[in-house]
Parts: C-alpha cells; structure tokens; sequence
C-alpha cells in the first residue's frame, strides 16, 4: 500500500452541491436593517473576488452594524467555477438563515461565512458537519478509516506546510488490483503552518466518530477552517455525486 499525490483537471459545473448550513446563536439583526444592506453589498463583493482568488476575505460597515465575511473555494476549481460557486453559497446563505449576525454555509465546492466579528486568520473547528455516501458497494472492502490513518498524514503535511499548494492536497492509495481510495485535505490558506495541521488532525479525528457506523462507505467532514473527504472514486471527477447524504451535528434555524 502507498500513496501518490494526484492531479486531474477542473470539471464544470452547471450547478453546485449544497452540503449544509449553521446560523449561528449570536443575535439576529433586522429586516431592513444597516446590518442586512452591509450583508446584501458585502457577499456580491465576495463574489468578485472569487473571479481572482480561491481565497478571499473583506469587511464593510463600523461599529455594532460592521460585518466580516469570508470564502474558500475548493482547490481544483478555476476561477469562473469558484466566482459562481461562492455566488451560489451567498444566496444559500441569504435564504437560509435570514437575520442571524453569524453563519456558515459549505457546498461541496466552496465554503461562505459571515459574522459581527473579524473571521481572518483564525483557527476555528466549531460548527461542523459531516457526510457519507449511501452508494452500495458491490464489492465490500475492509473499513476505510483506518486505511486513510495510514496514508493520510503526508497529505497534512503538504497541504499545512507546502505554501505553493494554498492548504490543498490530494493523493490516491491502492488498497488493490484495480480498487483505489481517494483523499482530499485543504485548509483556508490564512492559518497555514501549525494551524492548519491541527484542523485537519482534529477533523480526521472527528471521523473517527462516524467511522464504525458508516462501515466502508466514503466520508467527508467540514470545519470552517479545513475539511477531509476519502472516497472510493475518484475525488475531483465524482464530487459532486447525488448519492451523498450530508448528516448535520446541529442547526439554529
């Protein structure tokens, strides 16, 4: 057994997977509010920035009605794939939690946040969520989880440490003839370092709670600050495929 860092090329996307939402119990603002016109003009602006960064961050207003907003893009999309991603998660947003100060929303592309607070730089492991895929297995193999503890800590170590990556890795690992397990690791590139190899060690342990009860089905948990995902095909090709069930800790809707 061994595992290999893999590249393949973006794919397009007519529409992107929503995986889940948190609203955060901070206190809520008012319709029609100098808080809701800063959240309006804030995440377009995201979205113009996604047109040059998988990575962007900005803030707009002062005093109780400032607002910080953050997006984080998955590290195989070209820069139109992550423009309307992060569009896309802005309006899942807006809809999904109307009048909460802070919230988080990921699809399994991009992820969006905004608060009453600054977001930069911060290692944050609090909400999150966790999904698995319900695919059948015709063909059952030994419980992943521990295959990927194998094999997973170079991909840290590359995606934490390796600047040039941006937080992102990906590797393959032959479990045999013809059968492969794919993994992916990123990290929001502004806790690069020590940061981010603790996120991406404490989502894996987290896994590990889910691990036994999904058997040898594919998983993938999301932090705001990183996000792990092993899977039996192929990772960048086959993300978005709709037998993915997203199984949430928590929502404050």
């Amino acid at each position: 057994m061994f595992l290999t860092i893999f590249v393949t090329t973006p794919v397009v996307y007519s529409q992107f997977n929503f995986a889940d939402w948190h609203c955060l119990d901070v206190g809520n603002y008012t319709t029609i509010s100098t808080y809701q016109h800063n959240i309006n003009t804030l995440l377009p602006k995201l979205a113009n920035q996604a047109l040059t960064s998988g990575f962007g961050h900005s803030s707009i207003g002062k005093g109780s009605d400032k607002i910080y907003a953050l997006y984080n893009c998955r590290g195989d999309l070209d820069k139109q794939q992550c423009h309307d991603c992060v569009k896309q998660a802005s309006q899942e947003i807006i809809e999904r939690c109307p009048t909460q100060k802070e919230s988080i929303v990921w699809l399994e592309e991009c992820m969006v946040r905004y608060a009453n607070r600054s977001l930069y730089s911060l290692e944050e492991e609090i909400p999150y969520t966790w999904g698995f895929s319900t695919t059948i297995d015709d063909n059952p193999t030994p419980e992943l989880y521990p295959i990927v503890a194998e094999n997973i800590q170079g991909l840290i170590q590359e995606a934490a440490y390796n600047k040039s990556t941006g937080g992102y890795a990906t590797g393959v690992v032959n479990i045999a003839v013809l059968d492969e397990l794919y993994i992916l690791v990123q990290c929001t590139p502004d806790i690069l370092g020590s940061r981010c190899e603790r996120c991406l060690r404490e989502a894996f342990k987290s896994m590990a709670e889910y691990s036994d009860w999904a058997k040898s089905t594919p998983l993938m948990m999301f932090y705001p600050s990183c996000h792990i995902r092993y899977d039996r095909e192929p990772v960048l090709l086959n993300w978005g495929c709709p037998s993915l069930s997203i199984l949430a800790s928590s929502h404050s809707n």
